[in-house]
């Protein structure tokens, strides 16, 4: 009998933030959804192609600079000095490194550029859902990713893409 009372205070306990949850009024965004779907990344992705494109041709004529003139070397290495062959070997490696700094300087760069992008939307998210729920009442804003269900009633994200296009298109 005493276990049994345990359990039901137990249950009881269990249900009291259920109930008090249900008071609540909760609203639900997809974070991922806006971050990758809004107008500021699909600008974003189209500026940064744009920009790995015009490098990109920079870094193919870089690259076959280096393959033209090592397969020139390889054929006129017979013919050459021992000093020539060392000056144009060593020419050829201070290119390939500057080619590989030049490759590695292109990423970080876009990569820069990607999370100062990001985080302008990240950024502009956050105010948009502070004040949708200012606005709303909301006492809980919860990312869609936190949620194995939700009611598509509570879904707010299409309202805070709106906002957050509106609020970055200017």
């Amino acid at each position: 009998m005493r276990n049994g009372v345990k359990i039901v205070l137990i249950a009881m306990g269990l249900m009291l933030p259920v109930a008090a949850m249900a008071q609540e009024k909760i609203a639900v965004v997809d974070a991922q959804r806006i971050i990758s779907e809004s107008n500021a990344a699909k600008k974003a992705v189209n500026e940064l192609n744009k920009m790995r494109t015009s490098s990109q041709a920079k870094l193919e004529k870089m690259e076959k600079d280096i393959n033209g003139r090592t397969e020139e070397l390889k054929k006129k290495r017979s013919v050459m000095s021992d000093d020539q062959v060392l000056e144009a070997e060593t020419s050829l490696k201070a290119d390939v490194r500057k080619y590989r700094t030049e490759v590695t300087n292109l990423q970080e760069q876009l990569n820069n550029e990607l999370a100062l992008r990001r985080k302008e939307i990240i950024t502009a998210l956050r105010n948009v859902v502070n004040d949708l729920a200012a606005q709303n009442k909301y006492q809980m804003v919860i990312d869609r990713s936190q949620l194995l269900y939700t009611s598509s009633g509570i879904d707010v994200t299409d309202e805070v893409m709106k906002r957050v296009n509106k609020a970055l298109d200017k």
